[in-house]
């Protein structure tokens, strides 16, 4: 009886043991089958195809010295954003990368070919901007261009006719407005002048935008950091609040809820904090009716608190 018990116990580990291996079989034939059925589309099995290859090129160079090498990567894929419409597209993206061994740097440029689903042929927008990543939004794209040494990243945004709405180092800061079509965007640029620190952008869009200068009572730029200064919106409300979205910071500005003219904008302050070693310097842009400090001048200035 125990023979017979043992013969059956061994039966049943041989067979499940075949079981696992025809299972593992099929997966292997299932996964030849999906390249083999992707290798061989054609535009006759396919309502579109599109086919690009990727490369890589050594330049010039020698070990001991560092290699020059080129990159080409070619990259689809389907965004929905707001171009002839709110609605599906093809996004085919070439970048182009050139750098070497001993470089911290690269310099990379970047295409992107934009069509509608509906109709793959028709390229509707192109972008063709220098810079290391670019981010497709409902709206715009933003550009990233990642700091070498230290430095901080610069991003810059732009309408999909690619007309710039901001540029920026750090970060963005983002006025989202509820159930409006009015938004905002503020951010800062250094600069090296002897008693300016850079200028902010307050931007509503491409051909609506304010620059204020930030400048010393006293030269003593080099007593502050090359770093761009933390910025804040202050509120009166505390229906207001702020989500950090990594280099984006983005303000929840319920209190303009239903918003229907930017000149409705009040009781909102942007506050600007800068590094100075060991103590800190600030200055503050209330926003009246609107715009800075009440004014329409497309540039003004902003000085330093003491």
């Amino acid at each position: 009886m125990k023979k017979i018990i043992l013969i059956i116990l061994i039966f049943n580990a041989l067979l499940s043991c075949n079981s696992k291996k025809s299972e593992k079989k099929n997966e292997r034939r299932a996964a030849n089958n999906v390249q083999i059925d992707s290798a061989s589309l054609t535009k006759d099995n396919a309502l579109f195809l599109d086919k690009s290859t990727s490369s890589f090129a050594i330049l010039s160079g020698k070990e001991d010295t560092g290699y020059d090498y080129q990159i080409v990567e070619v990259n689809y894929k389907v965004v929905y954003i707001r171009l002839q419409g709110l609605e599906h597209y093809i996004a085919k993206q070439v970048t182009t990368t050139n750098t070497c061994t001993g470089c911290e740097d690269q310099k990379r440029n970047i295409k992107i070919y934009i069509s509608p689903c509906k109709s793959p042929e028709n390229i509707v927008a192109t972008i063709d901007k220098d810079c290391d990543e670019i981010q497709l939004n409902v709206d715009t794209y933003t550009t990233i261009a990642y700091g070498c040494c230290g430095a901080e990243s610069e991003y810059e945004i732009f309408d999909y006719q690619n007309s710039s709405i901001i540029q920026t180092e750090g970060k963005i800061v983002y006025g989202d407005i509820p159930n409006s079509t009015i938004k905002f965007y503020i951010g800062f640029k250094t600069e090296g002048d002897a008693n300016c620190l850079g200028f902010l952008t307050y931007s509503y869009g491409s051909d609506d935008k304010y620059i204020v200068k930030v400048r010393l009572k006293k030269n003593e730029a080099d007593l502050f950091t090359q770093f761009s200064p933390d910025i804040e919106i202050k509120s009166s409300s505390k229906k207001d609040n702020v989500r950090d979205g990594g280099y984006i910071q983005d303000y929840q500005l319920w209190s303009l809820n239903f918003l229907k003219h930017k000149s409705e904008i009040n009781n909102l302050t942007i506050r600007l904090t800068f590094d100075k070693g060991e103590t800190l310097a600030t200055t503050e842009i209330p926003i009246v009716n609107g715009v800075p400090f009440g004014k329409n001048e497309r540039e003004q200035t902003a000085y330093i608190d003491d």
